[in-house]
């Protein structure tokens, strides 16, 4: 196969970086549209994030193993009447809580948190701030 000299093999080699130049700049564009639909976290994919292994450890009850059988929530102790559950209501005052739960990876330990409801808890409270990240444009991964 012979390699093309000259100002015509010029020109077609710069339209032909142009056209891979607009097919990589679709493919980054199609990837961040997937990457916004795909969650990365072990809980979506029984999958870590960090190493790839499968094997999931899940426990919907931790505890701060200083001999009490209460699981670990975030807790406030504030009643609120128009946040609370019809549970609390029904039952009175009491603290309004959210249960934690813990995925861990089996290879390489990485530990992820869930609340399982926010539904009972002021978030205008002082202990909670709400941080909103910028949109960005690619994985942070």
């Amino acid at each position: 196969m012979s390699v093309p000299v000259g100002e015509p093999a010029i020109g077609a080699m710069v339209a032909e970086i142009a056209a891979l130049r607009e097919e990589v700049h679709e493919l980054r564009s199609a990837v961040q549209a997937a990457h916004g639909r795909v969650r990365l976290s072990m809980r979506e994919q029984t999958r870590c994030p960090s190493c790839g292994e499968t094997k999931i450890l899940h426990s919907t009850r931790v505890s701060t193993g200083m001999g009490d059988a209460q699981s670990l929530c975030l807790w406030q102790p504030d009643y609120n009447q128009r946040k609370a559950s019809l549970r609390t209501k029904v039952l009175g005052k009491v603290p309004i809580h959210a249960l934690l739960e813990v995925y861990i990876c089996m290879n390489c330990r990485l530990t992820e948190w869930y609340t399982q409801s926010l539904e009972d808890l002021d978030l205008e409270q002082e202990q909670f701030r709400v941080l909103e990240g910028a949109v960005a444009d690619g994985s942070y991964r």
